[in-house]
């Protein structure tokens, strides 16, 4: 046990580096082309660490234990094993114990801290695009926040800019906006970004055909001498909305809800259930192949996939939340304990 612990953290290590690496280098690259703050890079990798990491468990804990048999077969201790009058069950039994203990930290993990992690995720990422829309505004510019906001700044002054000119368009609805502004600066308020704007004029029209009276008919005029305009992500509203960022009981009762919430226990199921099979991957001709890594990989992977697609299908209500997951792991349950029932019967320790 001892040992797949070591090679668990190894393997978590090595992996995490590799990808946060390459995640790194995406943000960075990001944050030079003025989508992101620079500020916002090394947030974002830290909380990046946390949900891969989460993700990434029961892979490094399967590829731990299958190479920590490999090496007590290749050391021949495994063969004193049984020499000695134990059987697979023994291994079974010192394979379960850090499943079930990894397996608890991950079921704790997926249903609690990682929605939160996304969400926390999501804000950030929000408030860095918006941080960098401001923080590349310049004089006499012009500047697309996003698919439905533009900014033209005039001259600068005093920590802010003169002869503002923003439009707006409504995303679900015919709506659009022009705003006039004399002045106005940035300002920060609990972590938000916001434009104060001076003696201002706001134009609001719905969409119209090419006479003049159409527009005139639906345009509204309004004048102020000070206001002040909140300029979110263009896409943060859709990611705050995604189930994966919604706390475990806060989940309602529909398809995709409950389909969510059996997506966060498959995991460490499927990890507990697994870790029985190995035993008998690992002694599967020992001695003339004891690195029984990559058959062991490919099947965990392959039942995660599945458990993965029907998930999905069970959110889209194609098939049975029941069929979607229990069923696929009751059906690894049976197969697993079919295979050993033949392992006995052929009288193998």
């Amino acid at each position: 046990m001892r040992q797949i612990l070591s090679v668990f953290s190894a393997v978590i290590f090595v992996l995490l580096a590799i990808i946060l690496g390459f995640r790194l280098s995406k943000l960075l690259t990001t944050a030079v082309e003025g989508t992101i703050s620079l500020s916002a890079v090394w947030k974002l990798i830290a909380m990046q660490a946390v949900n891969i990491g989460v993700v990434l468990m029961p892979t490094a804990l399967i590829v731990a234990m299958m190479m920590t048999l490999s090496r007590l077969y290749q050391s021949q201790e495994i063969t004193a094993i049984f020499a000695a009058g134990r059987g697979r069950l023994t291994i079974a039994r010192f394979l379960f114990l850090p499943s079930f203990f990894i397996a608890a930290t991950l079921l704790l993990l997926n249903l609690f801290l990682l929605p939160e992690t996304y969400r926390q995720v999501s804000l950030l990422r929000s408030q860095a695009e918006q941080e960098a829309g401001f923080a590349m505004m310049t004089a006499d510019s012009f500047r697309s926040m996003s698919r439905n906001l533009a900014i033209h700044t005039g001259a600068g002054e005093e920590g802010g800019f003169r002869d503002f000119f923003i439009y707006q368009k409504s995303k679900n609805k015919p709506e659009q906006a022009v705003t006039f502004a004399d002045f106005g600066k940035v300002q920060e308020e609990n972590s938000e970004q916001f434009l104060l704007i001076d003696k201002a004029i706001r134009v609001s029209f719905s969409d119209f055909k090419d006479s003049a009276e159409d527009f005139y008919k639906s345009a509204s005029y309004v004048q102020f001498e000070q206001g002040k305009l909140h300029l979110p992500s263009a896409d943060s509203a859709n990611a705050d909305a995604r189930l994966r960022n919604v706390r475990s009981f806060e989940l309602d009762n529909s398809p995709a809800a409950r389909a969510e919430l059996q997506k966060r226990i498959n995991p460490a199921l499927a990890l507990l259930i697994f870790s029985f099979a190995l035993p008998l991957i690992a002694h599967t001709r020992p001695r003339s192949n004891p690195q029984r890594l990559l058959p062991a990989f490919l099947l965990f992977a392959l039942y995660l996939n599945a458990l993965d697609w029907a998930v999905k299908a069970a959110a889209k209500e194609k098939i049975s939340l029941f069929v979607s997951g229990f069923g696929i792991h009751g059906f690894a349950v049976a197969l697993i304990f079919f295979f050993w029932f033949l392992a006995y019967r052929r009288g193998q320790p």
